[in-house]
């Protein structure tokens, strides 16, 4: 009952979707790929609109899609993964299964092993979504700042959700900041979530204030300070911050 009131809320097309006896069909059709009721609950809050498309076309996108995974899923439950997939980003059906193809193998030839590559979907499947080119303009700026393959393999597939972010806006300017304050590839590495967090609304203000503060405190390489909540870094550093 929540789930459908969430669903209504987010989409004014979601009551006639509902009203629509053929939606039965889409919900037989993924509980036969085995999605339970959690997963079909969730599916009809995130992505309304995926109901509302022809059963066979259901069928046949979500067929591309396996055949498109079939391969990085020689050791994992591929099943498993295309549920995952459907209940977390139902907005990968829209893309060619081509486009998917490309992509898996574009990361496997890069360096990532197939079970990596599993394991970055899982995380962030979005990913799915995102052109190769753009997601190789990431893997070159770490490799432009001394990253050795190996590292920007590790580094990425370690945290995913950095494939999110802007190269322009985000990422190669929040990078350069923590390579310029002294932390090393190696830190970054062993914390490459950091990443995530705003630049300017959160790690150089807390960064310049903790160097006013306690100027011996080392920054560099330790993560706590960015992930604080703001609460507990105005406990820490006694500074009162808005939450970010």
């Amino acid at each position: 009952g929540e789930s459908i009131g969430k669903m209504i809320v987010r989409s004014v097309n979601s009551l006639f979707i509902l009203q629509d006896a053929k939606v039965q069909d889409k919900i037989r059709l993924l509980y036969g790929l085995g999605m339970d009721k959690r997963g079909v609950s969730r599916l009809l809050v995130r992505s309304p609109s995926f109901f509302s498309l022809k059963t066979e076309t259901l069928e046949t996108k979500i067929g591309s899609l396996r055949r498109a995974l079939s391969d990085i899923c020689e050791h994992v439950d591929q099943n498993a993964l295309l549920l995952k997939i459907l209940e977390l980003r139902p907005q990968v059906l829209s893309r060619k299964s081509e486009k998917v193809t490309d992509l898996l193998e574009g990361l496997v030839s890069y360096g990532f092993a197939k079970e990596e590559v599993v394991q970055m979907i899982l995380k962030n499947p979005s990913i799915l979504g995102y052109d190769l080119r753009s997601m190789e303009e990431k893997l070159k700026v770490l490799e432009g700042n001394a990253f050795q393959k190996e590292q920007v393999i590790a580094f990425m597939a370690s945290s995913p959700k950095l494939f999110d972010l802007s190269v322009e806006n985000n990422f190669k300017p929040t990078l350069g900041f923590f390579l310029g304050t002294g932390w090393t590839i190696e830190d970054l590495c062993r914390f490459p979530q950091v990443l995530n967090y705003s630049l300017s609304k959160r790690i150089r203000p807390r960064h310049d204030y903790i160097r006013r503060k306690e100027p011996n405190y080392e920054t560099a390489g330790r993560y706590q300070w960015i992930v604080l909540s703001d609460s507990d870094f105005a406990k820490r550093f006694g500074r009162e911050v808005e939450e970010r």
